[in-house]
């Protein structure tokens, strides 16, 4: 009896063990998907046009579950962090794990990938700061780890020299790829939202309505806007162009060459994830489920879809198609011109994740963990 409860012991020792993420034979300056948007200017936007049927390739799973942030990729390496403070690392090929690091705490935004390099955030259980990380992936060791005030729930951007991250009290931090302290920016106020980057400039919403405007370079303050309300929304900029969402469901354009709020439009539900510059068109979400696109012109609705459920994760935006994950457990493929469903894919569990595309492939998670791969063919481009 003594024998077989130590052959059971070891059997559930050895099942709750993973690998550690060591990937001796990953190469170096490899493409990818790096950073939580496509581009180091933040545009949720790919300029591609894509079918809307598509083929499951494969499915994965976390121990934890998601907030709403996103997959990166390096490589044939995909990389997924989760609530319950894992950080893995699985075959973009087949979706098997190849390795786990693992903290006390938890993963809320995107990791950002430089060359060998892995950055990532856990906010430490039970305390006021959280943990930034330099990770190695090559040789599987940590070349820095940084506490900072406050929670890390505001995705980071990738820089060329180095990385920005903005902690829940509102500080802006700037650090270079090894892990040193370029500068730092305080807000008076708590900040909920992803920061943007555009023009050599840092913007970021807080929760007394204003909007900072902080030289990527220096760190220097450049401009503050004062809109009003409360934002949980991140602004994002098109040609000088301004556009955040409120907390009272105002999706606001804002001139910044002149200084004047070009136009405002009511909602009727609050916003909590950062609208969509696409061409000639404004896209915005609301938690009403509402799927709004508006004139950058006049802010008039040309056309919009009720989702009936509740809308907090980023959109991914193509030339024609826009992909909407809600919350209540589906994921929406809408006509970028004309705002008709084209297909629809239900979950079991909730939508957390944003979706991300890379390389043919689009990848969709949802609660329990659950990450899926498909393969999606791209139209004419032209």
């Amino acid at each position: 009896m003594k024998k077989m409860s130590f052959v059971l012991i070891m059997i559930f020792i050895c099942a709750g063990c993973s690998k550690r993420i060591i990937l001796k034979e990953a190469r170096i300056n490899q493409p990818g998907l790096f950073s939580y948007s496509k581009n180091m200017e933040s545009n949720y936007f790919i300029d591609k046009n894509i079918t809307y049927s598509f083929e499951k390739i494969w499915e994965t799973e976390t121990h934890g579950s998601f907030l709403n942030s996103s997959i990166v990729i390096y490589d044939k390496y995909l990389f997924a962090a989760d609530l319950s403070g894992r950080l893995y690392c699985f075959d973009d090929v087949t979706g098997k794990e190849i390795g786990v690091e693992k903290f006390k705490g938890e993963m809320s935004i995107s990791p950002v990938i430089e060359k060998n390099q892995i950055i990532f955030a856990v906010n430490e259980y039970k305390e006021h700061f959280f943990t930034l990380h330099f990770f190695n992936f090559i040789k599987g060791e940590y070349n820095e780890s940084i506490e900072m005030d406050g929670s890390a729930v505001n995705e980071m951007i990738k820089l060329s020299d180095g990385v920005i991250i903005l902690s829940s009290r509102g500080e802006l931090t700037k650090l270079d790829y090894n892990g040193k302290l370029n500068w730092r920016y305080k807000s008076p106020a708590a900040c909920l939202s992803d920061p943007f980057y555009a023009g050599g400039k840092i913007y970021f919403s807080d929760t007394n309505g204003y909007i900072h405007v902080i030289d990527a370079g220096s760190g220097k303050e450049d401009l503050i806007i004062n809109l009003g309300g409360s934002f949980e929304s991140g602004p994002v900029i098109k040609d000088k162009l301004l556009c955040i969402g409120n907390s009272s469901g105002e999706i606001i354009l804002f001139d910044l060459a002149a200084n004047e709020t070009l136009w405002v439009f009511e909602s009727k539900g609050k916003i909590a994830t950062s609208p969509i510059f696409h061409d000639r068109i404004i896209i915005a979400t609301n938690l009403s489920g509402r799927v709004m696109a508006l004139s950058i012109v006049t802010g008039d609705v040309l056309w919009e879809f009720n989702a009936n459920g509740l809308l907090n994760a980023k959109p991914l935006a193509f030339k024609n198609i826009v992909i909407i994950p809600d919350l209540n457990k589906g994921v929406y493929f809408i006509n970028i011109e004309s705002g008709e469903l084209l297909n629809k894919i239900q979950f079991s569990g909730r939508i957390r994740h944003s979706p991300a595309y890379y390389n043919g492939k689009l990848y969709l998670s949802y609660d329990r963990g659950i990450i899926e791969s498909y393969k999606i063919n791209e139209l004419n481009n032209d």
